[in-house]
């Protein structure tokens, strides 16, 4: 798998599951084990916070806020402090 990883052969998706499967097949590791780290909350919390990222980056939404706060308060530094 490392050797398919360095040479890049096939694209990525297409070995990952064939290696997860073969691995699970001849019980090299326990399944429990190998994936425990994804029971916590962790983990979840940081895939959920990328899918928010993509979905407001692609639906153009982080752009439009951002104009939205650049037309509050300024595109300059002494427009955002001034009194």
């Amino acid at each position: 798998m490392i050797i398919a990883w360095i040479t890049e052969a096939l694209a990525h998706g297409s070995y990952r599951s064939d290696w997860l499967l073969s691995f699970l097949g001849a019980k090299s590791f326990k399944f429990d084990v190998a994936f425990g780290g994804f029971a916590d909350e962790t983990p979840w919390f940081l895939f959920g916070a990328i899918l928010f990222g993509m979905m407001a980056t692609k639906s153009g939404l982080a752009r439009r806020l951002a104009y939205l706060v650049m037309l509050r308060v300024g595109n300059t530094y002494s427009r955002c402090c001034s009194a």
